[in-house]
């Protein structure tokens, strides 16, 4: 009696007494269409959209893009030549393209090794002529000490670049301060190739992050027992780097091993990314979607974003968009090289010409300068042919693209960088050439690291 006396008060307890419900957070109650958006199809976006895949492999994902299905790979765009690919923006894989050699093992595609005689003749040998074996091996050991030790663990992430007063040094002064005269010319190939300003406008991290591993591997690959197990120093994509997103795009649509599919909506404009209520909204023209996250790929002029402050605007509007370019043509009689870098190029004059397949003579070269400029660009590298090969060449393709460069050296000693990385919040992320420099490594090791900062799962 006594056990049932004590149920039945036990009983009349908890009925008596109030339950308390506790609310969820708006983004709890609210239904969304996806957990993240990413808007863009570029090879930021697509690289984003991989590593969140992995990551979270049954969580809804949608990638937006304002053009048609031609235009996947985004800046990285290609034409057909008597039936093969033709790059027309980012054409060469270095060495050290970690990101890059991941993704091309892993979507199956295949690369092409370009010849290390001419780059050599073109880089080293010119360098021995002019300050001798002992002083430019010594220059090289000196070099390779300091970016032992100042390269960044996490290449391409420069949020911490002040916090290394050599990183944040121009490439000028470390040369001078340090004596490094031969490795001058190297440093004014590799980084003049991607248009990013001259050496004292470049920051020392750069170098250590991007020259040192391309060049280690240079060193490591022209050493005849060495160099099978080094990467060549350059290689092309057979299929094109449009075709290699092409690829992670079909597999994504496709949700295989496991994966949920990834929707993509193309031909849609996006107009704004908002807030709202612990959500984000994404809205085109005529449709509009509700995301727990969104990452945004595409340059951020394109669309509003009313979260940002005045101040970060204004920092995103010293990122001042450039325009480089890519010609594809063609020569009556092959041109004796894989790979031929121009020193000392400037104004509209081609940085180099590449022979992606030796059993045609087509050749891409790259140059800086806005459309409307197209025909100087081709005057020069009418001129740049004629007189290094001796040879007619004939137009078949040409594009200009806008780029952004980077902050400058100026911005990045204010932590420029920092201030971009704390943009990241309230559920609205960047990826791509704003954010980091503007290469398909950059922009993919960048993506990698957005998301296994915040869009990995919790470690339980």
């Amino acid at each position: 009696m006594k056990k049932i006396a004590l149920c039945a008060v036990m009983a009349l307890k908890v009925f008596l007494t109030p339950t308390f419900i506790h609310a969820s957070s708006p983004s709890e109650l609210t239904t969304v269409d996806y957990d993240t958006i990413i808007i863009g199809c570029g090879a930021a976006g697509l690289g984003a959209a991989h590593y969140f895949r992995e990551q979270n492999p049954r969580l809804s994902l949608a990638v937006i893009d304002a053009s048609d299905r031609t235009g996947i790979g985004g800046k990285c765009h290609s034409v057909l030549q008597e039936g093969r690919p033709y790059d027309l923006a980012a054409i060469l894989v270095g060495s050290a393209y970690d990101r890059t050699y991941e993704l091309v093992g892993k979507y199956k595609v295949h690369l092409n090794p370009v010849s290390d005689i001419m780059l050599a003749q073109q880089i080293f040998a010119p360098i021995l002529k002019q300050y001798g074996i002992f002083h430019t091996t010594s220059a090289f050991i000196k070099y390779t000490y300091l970016a032992y030790r100042h390269g960044s663990k996490n290449r391409w992430n420069f949020t911490d670049i002040t916090s290394d007063p050599v990183r944040v040094m121009s490439i000028r002064d470390l040369i001078d301060s340090y004596q490094l005269q031969p490795v001058e010319k190297m440093f004014s190939l590799y980084l003049s190739i991607f248009g990013y300003g001259t050496l004292d406008q470049l920051p020392a991290g750069l170098a250590f992050d991007y020259c040192s591993p391309t060049v280690f591997n240079t060193v490591l690959h022209s050493i005849p027992v060495l160099n099978r197990f080094s990467r060549p120093t350059l290689a092309s994509i057979q299929e094109g780097f449009q075709g290699l997103f092409e690829c992670i795009q079909g597999r994504l649509a496709e949700g295989t091993q496991g994966k949920s599919k990834v929707d993509f909506i193309f031909n849609t404009p996006i107009d704004q990314v908002a807030p709202e209520a612990g959500n984000v909204r994404v809205s085109a023209k005529d449709d509009t979607w509700l995301a727990r996250r969104v990452i945004v790929s595409c340059p951020p002029d394109l669309l509003k974003l009313p979260h940002l402050t005045e101040l970060e605007r204004s920092l995103l509007g010293s990122l001042q968009p450039q325009f480089y370019g890519t010609t594809v043509f063609r020569t009556k009689r092959p041109i004796p090289c894989e790979f031929y870098p121009i020193w000392n190029f400037k104004g509209h004059e081609s940085s180099g010409i590449f022979q992606k397949f030796s059993d045609q003579p087509i050749y891409t070269s790259y140059a800086y300068g806005k459309p409307e400029e197209s025909a100087d660009i081709v005057e020069c590298l009418r001129g740049c042919v004629r007189k290094n090969f001796g040879e007619e060449i004939e137009i078949l393709a040409q594009r200009q693209v806008r780029y952004y460069p980077r902050l400058s050296l100026e911005e990045m000693r204010r932590d420029g960088f920092r201030k971009l990385d704390q943009m990241q919040r309230d559920g609205i992320y960047m990826a791509g050439s704003v954010i980091s420099f503007e290469l398909v490594e950059a922009v993919l090791q960048s993506s990698k690291y957005l998301i296994m900062k915040h869009f990995s799962p919790p470690v339980r």
